[in-house]
Parts: C-alpha cells; structure tokens; sequence
C-alpha cells in the first residue's frame, strides 16, 4: 500500500485503507463530497427500513488473525411461527440483533463480536436500495425480558453502538422479482 499524504493521517469519515483506494481510482474528491452523507446517527426512516428487512449482512474483523468474516443473518421466527425482525433499532445510536452463541462453519457468533467493528449492510433487492451502519459492538446475554424483546431472555444478543450511517449507491443492486404465483 502506498504512503499517504499527512492530510489524511485524521480523516472524520474515512480511514487509511478507504483514502489509499480512493487516491489509487480516482475518486478521492468525489468521495469527500460523498462524506457528508456519513452520520453517526440513525433516522426514523432508516430505522423503518432496517427493522422491516428480512435479513442483513454482517462483517466483522476479529479473532487471533483478524481476518474479515461476512455473514448474512436471517431473521427468526418467535413460537407462532412470526418473523421477528432481523435488528431492533433501540434509539438514534444503538441497534439490537440476536446471533447464535457459538458459530460453526465459518458463520459469525455473537461471543466473536464482542469488543469488535461490525458493518451491517441492509439490502431491499426489490427496490435496488442499501444502507450501511458501522460500529463496534457488545455482547449482551445477560438482558432482563423487556429489553431483549423481541428475542427471548437470555439470547445472545450483539448491542451495536453506531459510528456510522449511511446509504449506499444502489445502482448496481440486482433487482429481483417475486416468483410467480407467490403474490
């Protein structure tokens, strides 16, 4: 990777790695006017949007390694077979989403997020929209009923403190249709 520029040794919105890229395609200026569209907050809107889709993607960077892991995570069904949502918006800077306890296979667990970075991409193939949040997250097993609703007490529930909001470009989200007879 090439030295950057000392001006971008504090960046507010991108990191090294980000600015390095930027710089080697070209795009560093439009990705600076872009930067105003990274908040550290989540709107009513996105939280309409997050909290209805019916799966999201998780990546994270831990372990001994630190290897990047994406996963996708599905929504659950409570005991009457009803979809709960795949992430609970809890206010403007905290998300709520259960994991397995303990992954296998190559799938990201909740006890591998503690303490770590986490991106959620949420994704509306039907609509050709994407939303990201970034932030760092804690597991949280030991939640009373009423706030690990709508998953069961003592899930293993990640508690994700959001650094970073914001859409991304949708057109080259593939749009899909539902199948046919399944309107």
């Amino acid at each position: 990777m090439s030295e950057l520029p000392r001006s971008f040794a504090r960046h507010p919105v991108f990191h090294a790695g980000e600015l390095d890229a930027q710089q080697r395609f070209g795009v560093a200026d439009e990705a600076e006017r872009m930067s105003d569209v990274v908040t550290t907050r989540v709107s009513i809107g996105v939280r309409q949007f997050v909290e209805s889709q019916p799966f999201m993607f998780i990546g994270t960077a831990c372990g001994a390694r630190a290897s990047v892991t994406c996963d996708i995570v599905q929504s659950l069904r409570d005991a009457h077979g009803e979809l709960l949502p795949v992430v609970r918006v809890i206010d403007t800077k905290t998300l709520r989403f259960a994991l397995p306890a303990q992954g296998g296979a190559g799938r990201i667990d909740a006890a591998a997020c503690d303490g770590s970075g986490v991106g959620l991409l949420f994704v509306d193939f039907m609509r050709g929209i994407r939303y990201r949040i970034n932030g760092r997250a804690t597991l949280r097993a030991d939640l009373p009923e009423a706030d690990a609703a709508p998953w069961p007490a003592g899930s293993a529930i990640v508690e994700l403190a959001v650094a970073q909001a914001y859409g991304n470009c949708g057109t080259r989200v593939v749009r899909l249709r539902p199948a046919a007879g399944s309107r």
